[in-house]
């Protein structure tokens, strides 16, 4: 039987397994609070690489206000169970019939995807 996650693409690098993911970040202000959000397929190489940047983002600028404290903890722990899902997924690999040169050269640096 196949993973449902192998019917879907990266949209980084268009490797295979992916899966769609919706991350958060919370900007906390001490009177005033920001949300950021960002949805997406990607492979676990890529998502791993978006959580991980919201999560130093929201772990720095989360705290900075009254409700923004308590607001931050659901903000970390919905980004932790995004990742937690993302690690499950297997390494990913080319789709058949797409050269792996091409997969590969589509794929940006780290750091520099969604910076």
């Amino acid at each position: 039987m196949t993973s449902p996650h192998l019917a879907l693409s990266c949209q980084v690098c268009h490797r295979a397994p992916a899966m769609e993911i919706h991350v958060r970040r919370h900007v906390g202000m001490v009177l005033l609070m920001r949300f950021v959000s960002w949805r997406g397929v990607v492979c676990r190489e890529h998502g791993l690489m978006i959580t991980k940047e919201f999560l130093k983002k929201t772990l720095a600028q989360g705290w900075w206000g009254y409700l923004s404290f308590v607001i931050n903890w659901f903000v970390i722990a919905k980004d932790l169970m995004v990742q937690s899902k993302l690690k499950k997924l297997d390494e990913p690999q080319p789709l058949p019939g797409t050269p792996a040169d091409e997969a590969i050269e589509a794929a940006p640096e780290p750091g520099q995807a969604f910076a």
